[in-house]
């Protein structure tokens, strides 16, 4: 057994059983560590992923995961903070560490390959989960895709329309925020206990997996991707350890993770860089379509400030894309001589840049991201035209030839930048593993910042922080659509005063096509987090019509219309609320009722929100009554 201690920690080993545990020493609570328990590792010739779509990627390699075995470990030594393991498995060589961390509550795993083995590390699901030695059952904080949620271990799927038992794979593309948090035991939602972070130092080639055990408990595990067809390099997970912990302390675990570690520039040092972007603080943001349509803009916005809107963002209203073919019915919104028209009605005017589609007639040998057997990857499909998947290091070098389009506007929404997940590319001219997408994905927000502009993306993932100012993508705080989570405004609480949160351009207040249309809902939940309304108050768009998943139907909206207007006159006073505290941190999120139908957020300028989203009155701390549906500022 070897051991080793911290003024908060002791850390067990057995490297005989693979086993051992972690102990809190103020609270006594552990955490038992069992290797052997964990699905393990694929070893082989390198196996890229498969792209079935740039947001779905699968690794094969994970069918065939086996759990490491102590013959498996052919030495290990003690080092001077925890313990190496030698092991070769399925002809395979790596290494396996713990170590204490550089914090007394932090203890630190790493998986490192090694060439020399005859063959490869192709994934890998190590160490497995950490959990209560007592056996109870833990609580999971993730976030991901549209919102945080927390996995609260009541029954039911981990995934809407999956079984109850399937596995929940949180990839790249959706585990946004690279870490997870756990609760220890299954008891009120949220409430303090003992708990950890875990933090994933490089999540390009890395997922989350939850499970239930077969006696329905929750199982959380880091899991390893191959990078170009192998793990390859070293890939490391720390923990941090908490002796009473509930959701708002996972979250501000991580928010000081990030702001030490390059992950974090606050809006105010963003307003010093771009002075800009002030003209965002109590905005309502609009969303315009993508289509022109014949619609009055400068007209729509005299309304809205006659309504009481004070500023806005408003987009797309002239694109940047690889010359996308169009018809006369889907061309693209472009007015730029509106602009100034627009400016003195303080709007800001944005434009769309969408660079990651190709569609015919442009060079694909040239731009287009190639798969390992040379194929190209399509990227999205309207009808029977489909656009294929750019290679970020190309259309980067090609946005450079573009500066002129770039400054006409006062920021870009850089669709799917910040959403869909890292890819890889083949192409012998310009190979790039998903570290160097990522890299050049960056270079594209910086080309719309280094001018002074405002860059907008949807998703929110935390290497863009210090590079883009709004993020889209947003779940209404309640209900869940399942009883096995509920929705936790996990990005608020790590970002909030550095960055401004959205929801999808398509999901505006008066827009039901996708998941919008919900003003009363959105409102309340906008209050409750702090963020900027959005409306549709004019413009034309599409969603796809059910059945086909491609053919195109198109609408239009304009205030003329009672329910675009009702909505834009709910969004007045969300905007004002915004306006209090749209640059302060989000000190704390909790709930107040045990079902999770209300909610309270405070803020680092004092201001307090409880939101009531159940069907009954609620009579808050201090007496205040909180009608349903409403909310109490305090």
């Amino acid at each position: 057994m070897i051991e080793r201690r911290t003024e908060a920690l002791t850390f067990a080993f057995d490297p005989a059983t693979l086993a051992g545990e972690v102990r809190c020493l103020r609270s006594g609570f552990a955490w038992r560590i069992d290797l052997t328990a964990a699905p393990g590792i694929a070893a082989g010739p390198p196996e890229p992923m498969w792209v079935e779509k740039p947001w779905n990627q699968i690794c094969r390699a994970k069918e065939r995961l086996r759990a490491l075995r102590p013959q498996d470990v052919k030495c290990h030594r003690a080092t001077e903070r925890g313990v190496e393991l030698r092991c070769e498995a399925d002809g395979a060589a790596f290494a396996l560490c713990w170590e204490l961390g550089a914090l007394p509550s932090e203890l630190c795993f790493e998986l490192r390959p090694d060439p020399s083995g005859a063959t490869e590390l192709v994934a890998a699901e190590l160490p497995g989960a950490l959990l209560p030695a007592g056996g109870s059952g833990i609580q999971v904080l993730t976030h991901q895709l549209n919102q945080g949620k927390l996995y609260t271990g009541a029954p039911g799927p981990l995934r809407p329309g999956r079984p109850p038992e399937a596995p929940l794979h949180i990839h790249d593309g959706h585990h946004r925020l690279r870490f997870f948090g756990v609760l220890g035991g299954t008891s009120t939602p949220g409430a303090a206990k003992a708990g950890y972070v875990a933090i994933l130092e490089e999540n390009a080639d890395a997922e989350i997996v939850l499970r239930r055990r077969p006696d329905g408990t929750l199982y959380v595990s880091p899991g390893w991707l191959p990078c170009m067809g192998t793990v390859g390099y070293p890939r490391r997970v720390r923990y941090r350890f908490e002796q009473a912990a509930d959701i708002t302390s996972l979250a501000k675990a991580f928010r000081s993770y990030a702001q030490a570690n390059g992950l974090f520039k606050s809006l105010k040092e963003k307003m010093d860089e771009r002075p800009r972007l002030k003209e965002l603080v109590g905005a309502t943001a609009c969303y315009l379509g993508h289509f022109t349509a014949g619609h009055d803009f400068v007209e729509t916005f005299k309304r809205l400030k006659a309504m009481g809107h004070e500023r806005f963002f408003a987009y797309p209203l002239v694109h940047i894309n690889n010359r996308i073919a169009m018809t006369e019915e889907n061309k693209p919104l472009h007015q730029p001589e509106i602009f100034e028209a627009l400016r003195k009605l303080d709007v800001l005017p944005a434009g769309w840049v969408y660079l990651a589609g190709l569609s015919r007639g442009v060079k694909l040998d040239r731009l287009a991201a190639r798969g390992a057997a040379g194929e190209m990857y399509q990227n999205w499909k309207v009808a029977d035209d489909p656009w294929w998947q750019g290679c970020p290091k190309r259309v980067y070098e090609d946005l450079l030839n573009r500066e002129e389009e770039v400054r006409v506007a006062d920021g870009h929404h850089y669709d799917t930048t910040t959403s869909n997940a890292l890819m890889e590319c083949y192409a012998p001219t310009h190979p790039a593993d998903r570290r160097d997408d990522r890299a050049h994905r960056i270079k594209l927000l910086q080309e719309t910042t280094r001018h002074g502009l405002v860059a907008s993306s949807e998703g929110v993932k935390d290497w863009a922080v210090p590079h883009y100012d709004i993020g889209s993508n947003k779940n209404a705080a309640f209900p869940s659509e399942s009883p096995a989570w509920r929705e936790v405004p996990v990005q608020n609480m790590v970002y909030h005063d550095a960055l401004f949160f959205l929801w999808w351009e398509g999901d505006g207040y008066n827009c039901p096509h996708h998941r919008g249309g919900k003003a009363a809902l959105q409102a309340l939940t906008d209050t409750l987090y702090g963020d900027m309304p959005l409306l549709m108050p004019a413009g034309r768009s599409y969603y796809f019509s059910a059945g086909t998943g491609s053919e195109a139907v198109y609408f239009d909206h304009d205030l003329v219309q009672p329910e675009t207007r009702a909505a834009a006159e709910r969004a007045v006073a969300v905007a004002r609320h915004f306006k209090r505290v749209a640059t302060v941190e989000m000190t704390r999120f909790e709930f107040l009722s045990a079902d999770g139908t209300v909610q309270r957020t405070e803020f680092g300028n004092g201001v307090s929100v409880i939101a009531n989203f159940g069907k009954e009155p609620f009579t808050a701390p201090g007496g205040a009554t909180v009608a349903p549906m409403g909310h109490v500022v305090l």
